[in-house]
C-alpha cells in the first residue's frame, strides 16, 4: 500500500508543473527560492535568432531578434517580434503588403515565466504566459490602413512532415523557454494560434521557434 501510495505522488507531481521538478541532482520542490534561483540565473540580455516555422511543412523563416528576461517580475520580452513572418500564410494584397513590410512593422512578446519540470540536465525550464491574449500592430501600404492581431496559442501538433524536417524531440509543442545555465542561451516556443488582417482571419498555427544567446546580465 505505501509503495503505491509513492507511486502515485510521483505521478502527481510529475503532473502538476508547479510542484515538482529536476534539477541536475534529482527531483525536488519549487520553492520560492528555486524560482529565485532560475529567474536570477536566466536574467538578462540577449540576441540572436527567431525562426517562423511551417508546422505543416517544416519549412522556415530566419530573423534575428533580441530579448530580455528581468528578474523582478520573471517577465520575458522579446523585440523586434518579426510580423513579417506571417507573410507566407496570408493570401493576396495582405501576403504582398506583410511579405514587404520593413522592419518598423513588428510587435513585442511578453511573457511570464513559470518554472516546469523539463528534466533536462543543466536546463532550467519554463512555461511561457503571455500577458496579453493577443499582440497587435498597425501599419500604412499602399495608402492602406492594416490593423494586425495576433493570437497566442497554448499548444501545437507537428505534423508528420514537420516532425521529420524539423527534427524536435517532441510532436507536442507548448510555450516552453529553456535556459541552458552551461551556454546562457535561451531556446524558446512562441506559439500563434491564429493572426487576422483587418477582416481576413487566418487560423493556421505558427510556431515562432526563439534562440538567443545571453549579452549581459540585468538585476
Amino acid at each position: 500500500m505505501k509503495r503505491t501510495f509513492s507511486l502515485l505522488l510521483v505521478l502527481v507531481c510529475g503532473l502538476v508543473f508547479t510542484s515538482c521538478l529536476k534539477e541536475d541532482t534529482g527531483f525536488g520542490v519549487i520553492t520560492p527560492e528555486v524560482s529565485k534561483k532560475w529567474i536570477d540565473a536566466a536574467s538578462g540580455n540577449y540576441r540572436g535568432m527567431m525562426y517562423v516555422i511551417n508546422t505543416k511543412t517544416g519549412e522556415g523563416v530566419t530573423f534575428t531578434t533580441e530579448a530580455t528576461v528581468t528578474a523582478n517580475d520573471s517577465i520575458i520580452t522579446v523585440s523586434p517580434f518579426p510580423v513579417k513572418g506571417l507573410a507566407k500564410y496570408a493570401l493576396g494584397e495582405t501576403a504582398e503588403m506583410l511579405e514587404k513590410c520593413d522592419q518598423s512593422v513588428n510587435g513585442t512578446f511578453k511573457a511570464e515565466l513559470h518554472p516546469y519540470n523539463g528534466g533536462v540536465p543543466h536546463t532550467y525550464t519554463f512555461y511561457m504566459f503571455p500577458t496579453t491574449e493577443t499582440m497587435d500592430v498597425k501599419t500604412t501600404w499602399k495608402g492602406v490602413d492594416y490593423n494586425i492581431s495576433i493570437t497566442w496559442g497554448t499548444d501545437i501538433t507537428l505534423t508528420e512532415a514537420a516532425y521529420i524536417r524539423y527534427g524536435y524531440g517532441e510532436r507536442y509543442i507548448f510555450p516552453l523557454a529553456d535556459f541552458d545555465v552551461t551556454l546562457s542561451n535561451i531556446y524558446g516556443h512562441i506559439l500563434i494560434k491564429e493572426f487576422k488582417v483587418n477582416n481576413e482571419v487566418y487560423n493556421t498555427p505558427i510556431l515562432y521557434d526563439l534562440n538567443v544567446s545571453k549579452t549581459s546580465v540585468t538585476w
